[in-house]
């Protein structure tokens, strides 16, 4: 499926940058001298719920992409292939060269470690196989529930055509329940049993509604969002880090529904929205690169600029310029190509495959 909901990647560009923001601001306090206090505005407001946009997304897209294609005979297995083609390369990309990094120069980490168990984890999107659980690229901690959701998704293609998206739900709300409710559950099962794949059955829902042509007044969009802000602060505050769903995904999906729904939104070739948009195209890329750029800049802002809590945003705004700068770059010159190329080599086109487009989820 070949369509692009433009306001889709708005949402997926807030996303991307609320996760910046979550890292960036944590690096930037250690920037302030020692003893002294400066507030994290973590601590305020989790920036972190951009991972909980994102899984909505997905949710909603992976029903929107293959809605019209249930009834074709292995389309499930094309489903998968789609999806490997469409995350592993760049992913593998970042993940060897944290790998290159740690070879080099071992010391620069303070917690990472090469760890063949770990690598190979990694790169199978199997948590667990080593310690600490999360990837080398720990980031990749939620592609783990990515790759975990697409196959129950794919499961359901496969079993049930038309009815995969309740299959899927349902699968997810009893692996939910059973983490909850069993106690010293192993990896991988105490990692993927996490009421976060909740999110995935509120973006897909969101997809049958929208399939089923329901909208939403401008008005609607702004109040949904603005609850979801509050929601999310209040949440920091007062909802324990355990009830996730509660605490950043339901606010999440209250943040995403006017992406999603409204539909009389500015002209999207204004500058700001065409800025917008292209952020939300290379927000793979973003995700998965930040974590370098962050540290790049910190290395050089440590070396040129003195120590000081005055430092702290302006460290922050510089270094998220240079993270969606050095996004879209990478995005144009090494994620399109990586994923086009091993779409080329991963298999035969399927008949009836739709085309590539920079748009693909």
């Amino acid at each position: 499926m070949s369509m692009k909901i433009v306001p889709v990647q708005y949402a997926r560009a807030l996303a991307a940058i609320l996760v910046l923001l979550s890292h960036t601001t944590s690096e930037a306090l250690k920037l302030t001298p020692n003893g002294t206090t400066y507030p994290n505005p973590n601590d305020y407001f989790p920036f972190v719920a951009g991972v909980d946009v994102f899984f909505i997304i997905s949710g909603f897209i992976m029903v929107l992409v293959s809605r019209n294609r249930w009834h074709e005979r292995g389309y499930a297995l094309a489903f998968l292939r789609d999806r490997i083609t469409r995350i592993v390369p760049n992913y593998y990309f970042y993940t060897g060269l944290i790998i290159l990094a740690l070879l080099i120069v071992p010391s620069a980490f303070d917690t990472t470690t090469l760890e063949l168990n770990r690598v190979l984890g990694s790169l199978l999107f199997f948590p667990g196989l080593g310690e600490p659980w999360a990837p080398i690229l720990s980031l990749g901690w939620t592609l783990n529930f990515e790759m975990f959701f697409y196959l129950l998704f794919a499961i359901g293609i496969l079993l049930l055509r038309t009815r995969a998206i309740l299959s899927t739900c349902a699968a997810l709300v009893a692996v939910s329940i059973v983490g909850q409710t069993i106690d010293g559950l192993e990896p991988p099962l105490s990692f993927w049993f996490n009421s976060i794949v909740l999110e995935f059955c509120i973006g897909m829902l969101f997809a049958e509604a929208w399939h089923r042509g329901w909208r939403a007044p401008g008005w609607v969009g702004m109040v949904s969002a603005l609850v979801g802000v509050v929601l999310l602060a209040l949440g920091q505050a007062y909802v324990p880090e355990a009830a996730r769903l509660v605490r950043l995904g339901l606010p999440a999906a209250l943040i995403t529904l006017p992406f999603l729904f409204v539909e009389n939104w500015p002209d999207p070739q204004r500058p700001s929205l065409r800025l917008l948009e292209t952020v939300g195209d290379s927000s793979y890329t973003l995700y998965l690169s930040h974590p370098f750029v962050i540290t790049v800049v910190f290395t050089i802002w440590e070396r040129l600029l003195p120590f000081g809590s005055v430092w702290v945003w302006p460290f922050t705004i510089v270094t998220c310029v240079a993270a969606v700068a050095y996004a879209w770059i990478a995005w144009r010159l090494i994620e399109l190509r990586i994923t086009r190329v091993t779409r080329r080599l991963f298999s035969r086109q399927l008949p009836n495959d739709p085309p590539i487009t920079k748009s693909a989820a």
